[in-house]
């Protein structure tokens, strides 16, 4: 025990000693980084190349961050690839089904976004990944030895020696040398390619919920059309319109007696803006609902039949239990009150992720928030 306490303190003192080094030698990968974005910002419009000199310790610092997290995400990703590989599929189907189920309506932009990939080319997209994937390594190592080289031997690596001009042709020689163009074009090619096929499917969802709100607000407040002698048609407006009725009805009144009089013209023009606001925004807010409803559905009857094929594989209750989903409706019913309990718990935290678990889930929720603004956008 006492010398395990011993090696402790040796290790805590060595770590203590060797943090100014690490530290120094981070602040001087900054500066580094920073001399490169500043130099490369000399060459930009006037316009933008002071924010960008101004911007440059912070995106040094960035860059450094991004470095040394790269590796270990990519360790992390290969072991999450090889639990995927050991795990057999029926449990995967299982996990699948059951965050489906529970979690689907939360996420209804990644989902559709998953699936469009899947559908759209996801070989060509994962191949993709792999080669970019690669051609990054390669050049992450080239560059880490190339900080490393000390070609005049006076102990000082030369990255440092040099000025940030000579350092900028230096990195761009380095990954220019390094990187095969051939697979960097293939490769960014078939991730546009996928990108696109996957933002049309996206858009039209989107364009779903619009026409779901503007079919609406046509119901109630429809527009009545005139053909003019060229075929074009034009809103009827004025006393020759169809009053309104229903809810736009009684809005339309309620603001009437509060305009002036000569801003009773914009009154029904109005009426017509708030109910189409007011639609589109009861269509945005029942979107996860459906979503729910579809993902509780789906992910209830995955896992429901994944385990009755789990249990077959493990030989379990085979007296009882079928080897078929289609000769039994136990899946369904087993499937639909799965489903009944997870959109329960989605409507009871209000679609999101409960707190505990809402932690771990911040960088899906990036996700999402980031591809809602690309369809919206």
């Amino acid at each position: 025990s006492r010398a395990r306490t011993l090696d402790r303190k040796t290790r805590l003192r060595l770590s203590v000693m060797a943090a100014p080094n690490e530290a120094t030698r981070r602040q001087a990968e900054i500066d580094r980084y920073t001399a490169l974005i500043e130099e490369a910002a000399r060459k930009l419009p006037q316009s933008i190349a002071p924010h960008i000199v101004k911007l440059a310790p912070t995106l040094a610092k960035a860059a450094v961050a991004a470095k040394a997290c790269i590796p270990i995400l990519v360790t992390q990703l290969k072991k999450l690839q090889q639990l995927y590989e050991k795990l057999p599929r029926t449990v995967l189907k299982v996990v699948c089904g059951f965050v489906l189920c529970f979690f689907g309506g939360v996420y209804p932009t990644l989902i559709a976004t998953v699936e469009a990939f899947r559908q759209c080319g996801w070989d060509r997209t994962r191949a993709a990944m792999k080669e970019l994937a690669g051609e990054a390594k390669a050049v992450l190592d080239q560059e880490a030895a190339d900080n490393k080289k000390d070609a005049d031997g006076n102990g000082v690596p030369d990255v440092q020696e040099i000025t940030p001009q000579e350092l900028l042709v230096r990195k761009t020689h380095l990954v220019m040398s390094t990187c095969d163009p051939e697979k960097v074009s293939r490769a960014m090619g078939g991730l546009y390619t996928s990108w696109i096929a996957v933002l049309a499917v996206l858009k039209v969802r989107f364009a779903r919920t619009v026409a779901l709100a503007m079919g609406v607000a046509n119901i109630l407040c429809p527009t009545q059309t005139t053909t003019d002698s060229e075929g074009k048609e034009h809103p009827i407006t004025g006393p020759d319109a169809r009053p309104l009725s229903g809810p736009a009805k009684v809005l339309r009144d309620s603001l009437q007696a509060s305009l002036p009089p000569q801003y009773q013209k914009w009154l029904d023009p109005l009426v017509r803006w708030i109910v189409k606001a007011v639609s589109l925004s009861v269509a945005w807010t029942l979107m996860p609902i459906m979503h729910a409803t579809h993902s509780s559905i789906r992910g209830g009857m995955m896992c429901s039949r994944a385990l009755l094929q789990l249990a077959n594989e493990k030989q379990v209750m085979q007296d009882y239990l079928p080897k078929d989903h289609q000769q039994t409706k136990l899946d369904e019913v087993a499937g639909w009150s799965l489903a009944l309990v997870g959109f329960a718990f989605q409507w009871k935290f209000g679609f999101r992720v409960p707190f505990p678990l809402r932690l771990f889930m911040l960088p899906l929720d990036a996700v999402e928030g980031s591809l809602r603004w690309t369809v919206g956008s």
